[in-house]
């Protein structure tokens, strides 16, 4: 039987795959332009890849299980940067302040900073740019953020051990 740690760190990294290329497949094949908060809920993401990676080449169990645990924290960090950027979009807590895209490069020229301005697209924090299913992409981080932390402390858990056990089976 293949141990619940190293399940779950697969199916943390899979989920987590699929979210971030979901992300920036949205961003740049489907023209949604993201906004500051949009940025800063990949962060956990990001931080969250080569530890869930970790996890599946530590060997032993200890190890796997702290960076299981790592990656929890860090989905529940997304969590509630994803909750937190609903209530903006939803009007219910103000924008940061300069919430914007990300910064431009330093242009070289004055005619090359001009070019650089007409084609900036902004995103505002309190506006929803892109809906899918009715949803905005914060939304739909506010859904899948606690799910990949759920599935990171699952190996903690008799019945989640049973539950991965059933998923992949030896």
């Amino acid at each position: 039987m293949i141990p619940a740690t190293r399940s779950a760190a697969a199916l943390a990294l899979l989920g987590t795959a699929a979210v971030l290329s979901a992300a920036l497949a949205l961003e740049h094949l489907a023209g949604a332009v993201p906004c500051h908060l949009c940025l800063v809920q990949r962060y956990p993401y990001y931080a969250a890849l080569p530890i869930l990676a970790g996890a599946l080449a530590v060997p032993g169990v200890r190890g796997p299980r702290v960076l299981l645990g790592i990656a929890a924290t860090l989905f529940a960090t997304s969590t509630l940067l994803a909750g937190h950027h609903s209530l903006v979009e939803l009007g219910l807590l103000p924008a940061p302040t300069g919430c914007a895209a990300s910064t431009l490069p330093m242009p070289g020229s004055v005619e090359a900073f001009n070019a650089q301005l007409r084609g900036v697209r902004v995103a505002a924090c309190d506006r929803v740019g892109f809906r899918l299913a009715g949803l905005s992409l914060a939304n739909w981080n506010l859904l899948a953020s606690p799910v990949l932390a759920l599935a990171c402390l699952l190996p903690a858990f008799p019945a989640g051990r049973r539950l991965l056990a059933r998923i992949a089976p030896a």
